[in-house]
């Protein structure tokens, strides 16, 4: 029977995959588990994990391509939220729909941005609102109805996901608050 570092033992990590361990030195190998493990809890930390719960996102905003531009941001960087796009802030008010967090523009027809967060912010205080627009003009009004953040057209995939990132981490720490 073979043994010591002939012996090929198989060990399974934390990631899924097999790392092949030809050597005595189980502990070393115990070791790169351990930072394994502990880098992999740091992402999440650094994500928001939300294991818990599944973010519901609107992102509300009359130019089509937009809107699938934002749903395509969050897909890459929320795999599980569960999102859903509107034309109007009209159409998002009548869905009836609780969300987590919401993406809107504050230049459209019949109800803006502005007006329309108002509104939100009457009914459910604890969304997120974020509002994403060509206009410099409307942020001090987007402060007024406690906007988490302002984003200007066109938008940068990288800044997006770092905005994306801190407000999923907001609804974690609400959520375990509550």
């Amino acid at each position: 029977m073979l043994q010591g570092h002939f012996l090929t033992a198989m060990r399974h990590s934390l990631f899924g995959y097999f790392i092949p361990c030809n050597s005595p030195f189980m502990p070393f190998t115990l070791n790169i588990k351990k930072f394994s493990r502990y880098k992999y809890h740091k992402q999440l930390e650094e994500i928001g994990d939300l294991r818990d719960k599944v973010l519901n996102i609107a992102v509300v905003d009359d130019e089509q391509i937009i809107r699938e531009q934002i749903c395509n941001y969050i897909g890459k960087q929320c795999a599980g939220c569960h999102v859903k796009a509107y034309e109007t802030g009209k159409a998002l008010l009548e869905s009836g729909k609780h969300f987590d967090i919401v993406f809107l523009d504050i230049c459209m027809a019949e109800l803006d941005g502005i007006e329309t967060a108002k509104i939100l912010r009457q009914s459910k205080d604890e969304i997120i609102l974020i509002f994403i627009t060509g206009v410099k003009d409307y942020v001090f009004e987007a402060f007024d109805v406690s906007a988490f953040h302002y984003l200007l057209k066109p938008i940068a995939e990288e800044k997006f996901a770092s905005v994306l990132k801190r407000a999923a981490a907001e609804v974690k720490k609400r959520a375990v608050s509550n």
